[in-house]
């Protein structure tokens, strides 16, 4: 349940009158949280520092509105978001800490944070996503019940994978049968190649693409044109010296 990744920080209110809204929701968390779970810093547990790379808790969120380090309400939803998924991450589910994360985590998103008049933007996003994949799991649900079952789906999909393979089996039958064999089609391609060259070179264009080999490159194409200018330069040098 780690908070998605920051997005650009929108303007706060004044920097009292934020830091008084955050200190009263900070009260109202510390109270929520009657087993003290999330009061202090993680010490002495076997491993945590291992699995925890950045610890929070709420003496640390206390000292650091004091020392004036939140400068938007994101910030400090930000680490009080973090103090609950670390302990979401270290902890199996079905523990006693895993709940109270989860517990308090949606009272801080959905009461004691609006009270204040602040959105829980971050809360807004994860349960978009987690939406969004409750919505896929129904959809994947949907459809191995309308196929009886796991294997039934398995089946399924099968089928529709060998049908695209014949489909495409079919395609190219298709086109061994109007050309015979995989050369043709290579020698129809190159024909076509040759014809829309002779389009774009007109006339005499034509003619040289009927007469060009397969296989053979445009620098035939550019020798003819580079003797046709020739010509048309020798036959210019003959008009001047009769002037």
């Amino acid at each position: 349940m780690d908070p998605p990744a920051k997005r650009q920080k929108k303007a706060a209110p004044g920097g009292g009158e934020l830091a008084a809204k955050l200190g009263k929701a900070l009260e109202e968390l510390a109270a929520a949280d009657e087993h003290k779970v999330f009061a202090a810093p993680v010490v002495g547990v076997d491993g945590y520092e291992k699995v925890v790379r950045r610890p929070m808790d709420f003496a640390t969120i206390k000292a650091r509105l004091a020392a004036g380090k939140y400068r938007t309400a994101e910030d400090f939803e930000t680490d009080v978001c973090l103090t609950f998924s670390n302990c979401l991450k270290f902890n199996p589910e079905g523990s006693f800490w895993h709940g109270e994360a989860i517990r308090q985590h949606k009272l801080f998103c959905t009461k004691i944070f609006p009270a204040q008049g602040l959105t829980a933007d971050l809360y807004v996003e994860y349960q978009q996503a987690t939406d969004d994949e409750t919505t896929l799991l129904k959809e994947e649900e949907d459809e191995v019940e309308e196929h009886g079952g796991e294997e039934g789906l398995q089946a399924a999909r099968e089928e529709e994978l060998k049908k695209l393979k014949t489909d495409s089996q079919k395609d190219l039958g298709d086109l061994l049968a109007d050309f015979g064999d995989p050369a043709a089609i290579l020698a129809a391609s190159q024909q076509l190649a040759r014809e829309q060259r002779a389009k774009r070179g007109g006339i005499g264009g034509a003619a040289r693409a009927a007469e060009e080999p397969e296989g053979s490159s445009s620098s035939g194409d550019e020798e003819d044109e580079e003797e046709e200018e020739d010509e048309e330069e020798e036959e210019g040098s003959d008009d001047g010296q009769g002037a």
